[in-house]
This record gives structure tokens, C-alpha cells and sequence, in this order.
């Protein structure tokens, strides 16, 4: 679905504003403008490159009932996107959620393994599966950001390579930072449902940089 663009009109005139650079008509971004970011410099997409992350290779339980094992452990996600540019694209309008850039799930790549065991040492191997991956990011008040980098899993959860929520940060261009940092530290990390990846951090740009 295409995303519409509004021209800016000046709040006391009415009239139209133009680029004093360029002369062009000054359109809001494709949402009905982040409620966090300047009227119309919501970029439509975002670049995010991670580095520096690990791979979890910790023997991790997770059921699932049509398998006949429940020990499982994620393999490939430092190789995959450590120092990977990954364009993320501003995610149409929801006015529940009005600051999203979302990948939305990804296809399944060789070298994302989740590898599932029939024992709790993860000794006994059963089975492997090619994982898929999603990137979301929130934009969540003006100097505020949350960052989800997520490998599905074979049940209705999902695997945490990436976490960082936080505020009071110095972001330009509405979204851009240069350096957050992982904070799923732990392998596994405790609170969260199953860990694929630790550390590291990611630099946020404003636009597409590859």
C-alpha cells in the first residue's frame, strides 16, 4: 500500500511552505507525522547496523508440542548481523503505535539455525530449522527509543538477539544516534522467553545509507 504524503501549510497563513533550499513543496512523512519528531521529518526509512553481538549457544528449553524435543539453542546470529546495514521502512499508519520502522518478518536465511535437542544438556541433536528475523523500532517521546531485534521461534515466541529501551537520549534528525548499547548481557537472559544473541550495540541513521 502506497504511503500518502501531505503538503505542509503554515499554521497562521494557510499558505503552502517551500524548501527555502530547493523551492520544493514540503510534504509530512508517510505517517500522520510521528508525534515525536519535527511536522514532516519522519524519514520513511531508517538504517540500523548492529556489531559486536554474540551468539547465545546456551541449551534453552522451549516446548513444542508436535516435536518430540524441548531443548533448543540459536546459532548464526553474530555471523549474520554483526556489521550487516539493515534498511528499515516506517511502518503505515496505526494511531495505537504512531512512531514504528518495522522489517516485518524476514525469509528464513541458512545461516540463522535454531537447533532443537531431546535433552536438557542439548547433547541428543534432533532436529534444526532455518530461522526468519524481524527488526522493530518506537520512537516512544522525543528523546526516548525502543529497539527489538527478534528471531521467531518454532512456537508463537520469539528469540531476543537485541533489547534496548531508554530516554533522555540526544537524537538528531528524529531518530538518528550513533552507538545504543545490547541490553540482554546474560546468556540466557533472565525475564526473557529465549535469548539468541548478547551485547553489543547498534548505530541508528535517518534515511536508507547503504
Amino acid at each position: 500500500m502506497a504511503l500518502a504524503k501531505k503538503l505542509i501549510r503554515d499554521a497562521s497563513t494557510l499558505k503552502l511552505i517551500r524548501d527555502s533550499t530547493s523551492g520544493k513543496l514540503m510534504r509530512t512523512s508517510p505517517l500522520a507525522d510521528c508525534l515525536y519528531c519535527d511536522p514532516g521529518q519522519a524519514p520513511w526509512k531508517i538504517t540500523v547496523t548492529f556489531s559486536g553481538l554474540t551468539d547465545c549457544l546456551a541449551c534453552q528449553e522451549e516446548q513444542f508440542a508436535p516435536l518430540q524435543c524441548d531443548y533448543f539453542k540459536q546459532l548464526g546470529v553474530a555471523n549474520f548481523f554483526n556489521n550487516k546495514k539493515i534498511v528499515i521502512p516506517i511502518r503505515d499508519s496505526i494511531p495505537e503505535i504512531p512512531c514504528e520502522w518495522y522489517t516485518y518478518p524476514m525469509p528464513q536465511e541458512d545461516i540463522l539455525r535454531l537447533e532443537g535437542y531431546r535433552d536438557s544438556d542439548c547433547l541428543e541433536f534432533y532436529l534444526f530449522y532455518r530461522s526468519s528475523w524481524d527488526v522493530r523500532i518506537l520512537k516512544t517521546a522525543n528523546d526516548g527509543i525502543l529497539i527489538e531485534g527478534r528471531v521467531p521461534l518454532l512456537s508463537s515466541r520469539v528469540g531476543y538477539f537485541f533489547y534496548h529501551s531508554s530516554s533522555g537520549l540526544s537524537l538528531t534528525d528524529c531518530i538518528s544516534i550513533d552507538s545504543l548499547p545490547n541490553q540482554i548481557t546474560d546468556c540466557p537472559h533472565a525475564g526473557y522467553p529465549f535469548t539468541s544473541g548478547t551485547g553489543g550495540q547498534v548505530k541508528i541513521e535517518a534515511g536508507d545509507t547503504t
